[in-house]
């Protein structure tokens, strides 16, 4: 959980290292390519969460109006999530944003539902009521009182529409109901504007289903919004949409089939002017129809595969800029799949995500680095969160894990160009030999080529809790902090290190700079607090071995790289602290500290 006890000192803050409650653990990992003979796709998986949790869903939006496209997840029993793009694929959590509510969110969806320029949130719960969160156009959130009543529900798809076409965005929520029922029916929120929502009565009928998942599109080009539903052993459903709100179903349009459908979703694949609709099932292969143009569907028999998978989540995009469609497939007990669109034929990419299968509940197409290609987010349940970079396709030439294969126990890591060659180089904390990886990309190589620098820190084992780079000695290049915790007491290697870099990513300790207590550090920030032009540093500690294990430090530089400790500095109470920031809270020109407890 991310719970715990803030505090905060003024008079310190300007950068911060380390991870908050959940460690953070984020790889870089090159992709590998099939041979020519097979259709290729190069995806890098670029990011991954810090934590194994139970995530329904994901959903992309430009929450900030910064140009490039946050990312909001859903969880199950933990608070849901929302994830600022800072750009260069760096993505940080905003603590709180959408409270701390421990519902269990089947399905997100952003949409302007005030018109007011940004995208606001609506949130589809199991066993809780649904909710909506207002942005405030800064990227903060307040969530408006009960827009769509106070029942309990058991939503599992929401889906913005403008059904009406009074230019504001209505709301579709697919339901299911508790395990062996009572289920319950579907229903259509009219947006009246000022966040007032009202049910349509039975728009959807007065049925009730066990449904995954809701789609609007306009199947018949007629300028309004149609719906297709997606049912869990029931007939999957098409509603026309005659305005005025006024929903027709078109029976047996999608067959009459009653497979364990999961996603729905509509793209116009073969570029006719008109939308098909590709159907994720869990016991049956997954469907695809094509739109005739008159009203009407063709099912494509094994568009895809004729092989049934778990399929849990569906989504197009244009993975390779060829002006055509392609369908990204989230599996459960299956590897996810990328199909490519070939006219209007479909030929899986083999390998895109590599072989091993995840409990991907949701994937979504983003370009979340504005270079013009889709990149993708997938959400797992039971295991991190992933996002893979798109560049492009034809790539061929194999390129191997930049991270090695061998499994660690990580703790921290810190990006910073080590050698001044313009490319971030990364520094990983372990429990045992810590690792300096140099970036070696060039146009030939692109993106990050990870080559590990053999003991380039000492190698004797310790249990590094935080690293951070910072110029020390003010000579142009990054030197290295490295905090380490739950020591032996019998073991004077756990002692906190410093690393002074000789400008070509070279580093040699500096024995004893940051004195030699044994302690259990979980994080450390640099920063100029003393206003003289070089880099101080604070250690936050959590308990170890040494009468003095759990205060936080102060140690101040005296502009050679030299550091002596200011004792008391933070205080002598004994804390466990799991990490610090430094920062001008109070725009006063020096920095101030924040430090969180558990």
């Amino acid at each position: 959980m991310r719970s715990g006890l803030s505090t905060q000192f003024r008079h310190g803050l300007m950068s911060s290292a380390g991870f908050l409650i959940g460690l953070c653990l984020i790889f870089i990992v090159l992709p590998s390519h099939p041979s020519q003979a097979q259709s290729t796709v190069d995806f890098e998986l670029s990011w991954i969460s810090s934590e194994s949790i139970d995530s329904e869903c994901i959903a992309w939006g430009d929450m900030d109006g910064d140009g490039d496209l946050d990312l909001a997840v859903g969880t199950r029993d933990e608070a849901n999530l929302l994830y600022r793009n800072d750009g260069g694929g760096v993505f940080t959590e905003i603590m709180g944003a959408l409270d701390t509510n421990t519902a269990w969110t089947a399905s997100i969806a952003w949409g302007d539902m005030d018109g007011d320029g940004d995208l606001d949130l609506a949130v589809g719960n199991a066993e809780a009521a649904n909710q909506l969160f207002r942005n405030n156009g800064d990227g903060s959130f307040n969530e408006v009182t009960n827009p769509f009543g106070s029942a309990t529900t058991y939503t599992f798809d929401l889906a913005w529409g403008d059904t009406d076409g009074d230019g504001d965005l209505d709301l579709a929520v697919g339901n299911y109901g508790p395990k062996g029922g009572p289920y319950q029916a579907n229903q259509l929120y009219r947006n009246d504007g000022n966040e007032v929502f009202v049910e349509v009565a039975d728009a959807l009928g007065t049925g009730t289903y066990k449904t995954n998942d809701v789609a609007w599109g306009d199947m018949d080009n007629d300028g309004d919004l149609d719906l297709a539903i997606g049912n869990y052993g029931e007939v999957n459903q098409l509603f026309r949409n005659d305005r005025d709100n006024i929903f027709t179903e078109i029976t047996g349009t999608l067959g009459l089939d009653t497979a364990f459908t999961y996603s729905v979703t509509w793209g116009d694949s073969d570029n006719d002017g008109d939308l098909d609709l590709a159907v994720g099932n869990a016991d049956a292969a997954n469907q695809f129809f094509r739109n005739e143009g008159d009203g009407s569907f063709t099912e494509i028999i094994g568009a895809f595969s004729m092989i049934a998978e778990d399929t849990l989540s569906l989504a197009w995009g244009d993975a390779n800029g060829d002006g055509y469609l392609d369908l990204v497939v989230g599996n459960s007990d299956s590897p996810n799949r990328l199909y490519r669109n070939v006219g209007g034929t479909f030929v899986e990419v083999s390998d895109a995500f590599g072989s091993e299968s995840k409990e991907s509940w949701g994937v979504a197409w983003g370009d979340m680095d504005n270079d013009g290609d889709p990149d993708l987010a997938v959400s797992n349940r039971y295991a991190v969160d992933q996002i893979f970079r798109n560049d492009g396709w034809g790539g061929l030439k194999e390129v191997t894990n930049g991270l090695g294969t061998t499994s660690r126990d990580s703790k921290s890591l810190a990006w910073g160009d080590m050698d001044g060659d313009g490319d971030l180089d990364l520094a990983i904390g372990n429990y045992n030999q810590n690792q300096i990886f140099r970036n070696d990309s060039s146009p030939i190589t692109p993106g990050f080529n990870l080559v590990e620098i053999p003991d380039a820190l000492v190698s004797d084992p310790r249990d590094t809790g935080s690293i951070a780079w910072g110029d020390m000695d003010n000579d142009g290049d990054l030197d290295l902090a490295v905090g380490n915790w739950n020591v032996d007491p019998n073991n004077p290697d756990g002692i906190n290190r410093l690393y002074r870099n000789d400008g070509g990513g070279n580093f040699t300790e500096v024995v004893g700079a940051l004195g030699p207590d044994l302690l259990s550090t979980w994080s450390l920030a640099w920063g100029d607090v003393d206003g003289d032009g070089d880099l101080d540093l604070a250690i936050g500690n959590s308990g170890g071995w040494s009468s003095t294990s759990e205060i936080n430090q102060l140690f101040l530089n005296d502009g050679d790289g030299n550091f002596a400790e200011a004792v008391g500095a933070f205080g002598t109470y004994p804390r466990k602290t799991r990490s610090l920031a430094w920062g001008d809270m109070d725009n006063d020109g020096d920095l101030d500290l924040s430090l969180i407890h558990i």
